[in-house]
């Protein structure tokens, strides 16, 4: 398989090579460039197999440069790499013919399953995420069960998962059909409902023991289920308070 690397930092571009040249077999890297204008020129001579790209270099961006590549045809596949603040840049280039995207700082794991994927399937074109979307969603869900009463973000539990958090977001309207935040509430809530009916502890306890302040409880709970905290636990017979 030959690669070609396109990155404006030469950090990057002599790390991606390294790695790749040492791990992996029957690879090759063709050539790397430090702008878009550079690399556009020499994949059309050379053709490669496939073109890791950062998404924002000089004069033509990682965006461009995946049009131009997919104009070329001859089968080249088109890696993004991106910071946690360019999906709009990676949704465009997908849009323009990637077949999928890595965040930065690379994880080695992760590059070499991409790599191994086009290896074993050179004639498809299909993005990697969308195979990895189930392992990944479920993956954030354990998230949420085990962490909700910590601080959580989108952010937070995207970084958990290696997501960028709007693609996150995305996965959890897809494949969840609710939002991110309205998941994490379910989840928080589901739990204050056990701890309201079998347990002693007083509702401002319960609501620290799922992650909210007590005006974002009351709202919250009542939003889920109708009632307050405490009109729940005493329609449902719930234990009084005595901690």
């Amino acid at each position: 398989m030959r690669i070609y690397i396109a990155d404006d930092d030469r950090l990057v571009r002599q790390g991606l090579s390294a790695m790749i040249l040492r791990d992996l077999s029957d690879v090759e890297i063709v050539g790397e460039a430090a702008s878009g204008q550079a690399a556009i020129a020499e994949i059309s001579a050379l053709m490669p197999d496939v073109v890791i790209t950062d998404v924002k270099m000089p004069d033509i961006d990682g965006v461009q440069l995946t049009a131009l590549i997919t104009k070329l045809g001859g089968g080249i596949r088109t890696i993004i790499l991106s910071g946690h603040n360019d999906y709009d840049y990676v949704r465009q280039s997908m849009k323009n013919g990637a077949i999928d995207y890595l965040l930065k700082p690379v994880i080695k794991t992760e590059l070499f399953s991409l790599l191994r994927s086009i290896q074993s399937h050179p004639g498809e074109h299909t993005f990697q995420h969308s195979k990895e979307i189930p392992s990944n969603v479920k993956n954030a869900q354990n998230y949420i069960k085990q962490h909700y009463a910590e601080k959580l973000t989108l952010e937070i539990v995207a970084n958990s998962v290696h997501l960028h958090p709007s693609y996150l977001s995305e996965l959890f309207t897809t494949h969840i059909g609710t939002s991110f935040s309205a998941y994490t509430m379910e989840i928080r809530i589901d739990r204050a409902k056990e701890l309201l009916l079998g347990t002693q502890y007083k509702i401002s306890s319960i609501c620290e023991m799922v992650g909210y302040d007590m005006m974002s409880f009351s709202r919250a709970f009542k939003h889920i289920t109708g009632v307050s905290p405490a009109q729940y636990r005493k329609s449902r017979g719930g234990i009084a308070d005595n901690k």
